[in-house]
């Protein structure tokens, strides 16, 4: 698979993220190769363009052999229609600092590659209003990292594998803030994904202890009944009442 397919999985993963972000991303890591049969050299530049696909590269290359080169120093290679890719190659692959922009402006990621994937710190940003920023292994969200969104939300701790895992704190949308353990815990909001275990605070400043991993499910679940009853206390007239306290299952 070329860089332009890459790109093209790229875009529709990160969408697709924010509606299951636990679906697996396979290493995607193929060079490009400038082959002179099938891309021509701009006389006088460092810019080479494809002959049937429009995309262009402009910068430093290596070469193969008499006939193929590979991106290989700072460069640019835009993918037409899909993305364009900044930074520094090595064989033909992103590798070190870069930069990959879609063409259509739905996405962003700044930071550290590895052999095409993202590796190390970066950032990433989407059209839909959520962000990560934190660290990457074999282009999945690894290690400590923070992610925010346009719901409100706010996840900073440990990731794993693209999912919250480990130690961490959540704000969600309506006030409500978990710290503890994680497992599994898609960032989405709406995204029922996950368990806790650890000190959860509603709105109202009420602590709970939830001693056994407690579903995700189940705590949004409870949040909003308890919100629920407090709009019907004052849907029937009577004097506003702070939300009951929430009843969470337990056990995983």
């Amino acid at each position: 698979m070329g860089v332009d397919q890459l790109m093209l999985a790229f875009a529709a993963v990160a969408a697709a993220s924010v509606i299951v972000s636990a679906v697996p991303v396979p290493p995607q890591s193929a060079p490009v190769v400038i082959d002179k049969e099938l891309w021509t050299h701009v006389e006088g530049t460092d810019q080479w363009t494809h002959n049937t696909d429009g995309h262009v590269y402009a910068g430093a290359v290596v070469d193969i052999d008499d006939q193929k080169q590979l991106p290989h120093g700072y460069g640019r290679y835009s993918c037409k229609d899909v993305a364009t890719n900044t930074g520094q190659w090595a064989d033909g692959c992103l590798n070190g600092e870069g930069e990959v922009m879609a063409a259509d402006g739905s996405f962003s990621f700044r930071g550290r590659f590895k052999h095409g994937l993202r590796a190390g710190f970066g950032v990433y940003s989407h059209e839909d209003g959520w962000r990560y920023e934190g660290h990457y292994l074999d282009d999945k969200r690894n290690g400590h990292g923070k992610w925010t969104d346009i719901d409100g939300q706010l996840l900073e701790g440990q990731w794993r594998a693209d999912l919250f895992e480990g130690h961490g704190r959540v704000m969600l949308a309506n006030g409500m803030i978990l710290e503890g353990q994680f497992t599994k815990w898609a960032p989405g909001a709406n995204i029922a994904g996950g368990s806790f275990r650890g000190n959860l605070v509603d709105a109202m400043g009420q602590v709970t202890e939830l001693k056994e991993l407690t579903l995700k499910k189940d705590i949004l679940n409870a949040s909003a009944a308890s919100r629920k009853h407090g709009r019907d206390a004052d849907d029937d007239g009577k004097p506003g009442n702070p939300p009951r306290p929430m009843r969470l299952k337990t056990g995983s």
